[in-house]
Order: structure tokens, then sequence, then C-alpha cells
């Protein structure tokens, strides 16, 4: 086995970003090997059990898992030449990143890296981190050649997207022949500086934000006039410069930490105040959103008399499973402000181990009363 090892890629860390790249490369390129050093997260995905975001992904796992290798120990990944760090970047329940998790995954691999290997980092983090690792983590081992991979997944379609991208973005200061294989996804491929791939991830969720943005200061103005936005913007979306895919339905405000995380990447980072303002300002547009439900909630209370509230279906979106910085999260916090209790039920994943009080895991007539 060792002797193919040197051919496959390994994908390092199994949470979200790793069970669909690994799969998706299973299932487009070929062989590959997985390793995670959470044992049980490695034993749940051996037997098939993997995060129920992405439609079709056991299927697939189950057509696909005699190519992939399992690594028993983090001494079996010195044994490959190519790595990708496939691990999702913290966030708070608020959108904050954390990309220490990140280093120490690397800092713990380290003396396992091969020589002259090349690791290709996937997670969603700053401009210049990748200069960052050079200058720290492998300021000795020059012999190691990194790579970003401005990954552009969307959640529930992940899947479909890896295996059928639009295009691959990554970011290198020198070719490798890996490289090649990049192209039996038979699309554009982009490449840039590390910089410059890392900006182009971020630069694509920011624009997001604004358009999310763009949307809610409308729906605002429209309302006005006495209509909300949602009757007009499907008229925007045909016009080709704005697209029909474009994120511009208004909303309760952003939801789900990947577009948030870069906000507060480049509010923290910018030198440029006016910049910095400006994302502030578009930051506490979107933080303003959730006082639409806020004031109905406030006029229906004073019409009828509440015994309990029920939140059905808290994520973000539909076919989604993230709470973090979603309008159920903050209408709870609103509600416990004023002593109030916001239950809540899903009927597709547990709500207890999202650590969530006041869950209600079978809806029926009686939870109303």
């Amino acid at each position: 086995m060792n002797s193919l090892k040197k051919d496959i890629p390994l994908f390092l860390g199994l949470s979200h970003i790793g069970q669909v790249f690994s799969i998706g490369w299973s299932q487009k390129i070929g062989k590959c090997a997985v390793f995670d050093y959470d044992k049980n997260q490695k034993t749940k995905f051996k037997n098939l059990r993997v995060t129920n975001e992405e439609p079709e992904l056991k299927n697939y796992l189950a057509k696909n898992i005699k190519k992939i290798y399992f690594c028993e120990n983090e001494k079996e990944i010195k044994n490959f030449n190519i790595i990708f760090l496939t691990i999702d970047t913290p966030l708070s329940m608020a959108g904050a990143p954390d990309v220490k998790k990140i280093i120490n995954i690397l800092k713990k691999s380290y003396k396992n890296f091969k020589k002259n290997c090349t690791i290709i980092i996937t997670s969603q983090v700053y401009c210049g981190f990748c200069e960052d690792l050079k200058k720290t983590i492998f300021k000795n081992r020059p012999d190691i050649n990194l790579i970003y991979f401005a990954e552009t997944l969307v959640m529930g379609k992940a899947l479909e997207r890896f295996t059928n991208p639009e295009r691959i973005i990554l970011g290198f200061d020198k070719k490798v022949k890996f490289l090649k294989e990049f192209e039996k996804f038979n699309c554009k491929i982009f490449q840039f500086s590390l910089r410059e791939a890392e900006m182009i991830k971020m630069a694509i969720n920011l624009f997001l934000f604004t358009s999310v943005n763009y949307a809610n200061a409308m729906d605002y103005y429209c309302r006005q006039y006495g209509f909300k936005f949602s009757k007009i913007n499907k008229a925007l979306k045909s016009d080709k410069r704005i697209g029909k895919d474009s994120y511009i339905s208004p909303s309760l405000g952003v939801s789900g930490g990947h577009l948030e995380r870069d906000v507060f990447t480049i509010i923290r980072t910018s030198k440029n105040q006016k910049l910095k303002n400006f994302f502030l300002k578009m930051k506490s547009l979107d933080n303003s959103r959730i006082s639409i439900l806020i004031n109905k909630y406030e006029k229906l209370k004073s019409k009828f008399k509440f015994k309990k509230i029920i939140w059905i279906g808290p994520s973000y979106k539909s076919k989604s499973f993230s709470i973090v910085n979603s309008p159920f999260l903050k209408f709870k916090k609103y509600l416990k402000k004023k002593k109030k209790i916001l239950y809540s039920y899903d009927s597709f994943f547990d709500l207890k181990k999202q650590k969530i009080k006041n869950c209600i895991q079978e809806l029926s007539i009686k939870d109303l009363k």
C-alpha cells in the first residue's frame, strides 16, 4: 500500500469539508486516503455516518468507500506526497472565525510531513495566512510547498459543486505536477499567488454579504412605499447583470457564519478606516433586520396572550443544520431579556446536541398548549 500512497492525496480532517472533498475526489478522480485525529469522527465516517447537511453524501460514500484508504494513526501521514488540509474554520455563534484549530492541527502534523510534500489549505482563512505559516510553523521547512485552494462550496449542494465546479481557484508560489490532477474537473483553472487566492475567497463572501445587505436596504425603502422588496426582486434577477442566482432576497439578516466570518476579518484587519466603516455600517444594517420580527411580535403580543412560543426549524435556511448567527438565536436572546422562553422544534436533527435549552423533540398539540 505504501507505494500507492505516494500517488494519492490524503485528506486530513473529516469535518464537513473533509467529507465532501474525500467523497467527491473518490467519485470524480479515484483513490484517496483520509485521516482525522478524532478517532470517533474517523469511525463514524468509516461506518457511513456522515453529515446530513448534504443530500446523497452517504450514498456516494457507500458507492466509493473501497477507493478510500483509512489511515490508522498519524504516523501514516509521512507516506503521502499530497495532503489536503480539510478542516472547517471554527466559528462562534456570532460568526467570529478562529484559526487556532487549523494552526494546532498543522503543528501536530508537522513532524510527519514528508520531505518535499505539498500541503493544500482549504480552510477559510485571512489573507496572508499561508505566508504567516512559512514564517512560523514551516520556518525550517522550505521544502514544503503550500497551495491555497479557494473552495466555494454551498451548504446542501457541496458535493455537486465539488464534482462539477464552475472553476477552480488555486494559489501557490511554485507549480507541482499534482496540479495536472485538477484538469480532470474539466473547468477553468485560475492560478494566483497565495495571497491573491486567499483574497478571492474573502472577496466572494464579502460580495455576497453586500448583496444580502443591498436586498435588505431596498426592503426598508420599499416598505416606505407600502410594499416589500420581495415583490419586485425577481424582476431584478432577470437582468443578466444581476442574475437569477444572486443573493438579493430580503431576509432577517445574514446567518450561517460563512459570510460573517470574512466580515469579521476585514473589519479587524483593514487599515483603511473608510473601508472599515463601510462594512461596520452594513453590519449594523444587517443586525437591525431582526427588529422586523420583534416589532411584529410586539404587535401580536398586545392582541393575543401567548402562553408558549415555538420556533419550527431554527436553522438559517432550508436543508441546512447551521444555527450560527441565525434569526432563531437572535429572537431567543431578545425573549430571554423579556424573561420569556422560546421553544424550538426540528424534525431533521437533534437540537439538544446543539446545547439549545427548551427544545421540543416531538411536536404535538399538547406542546403548544
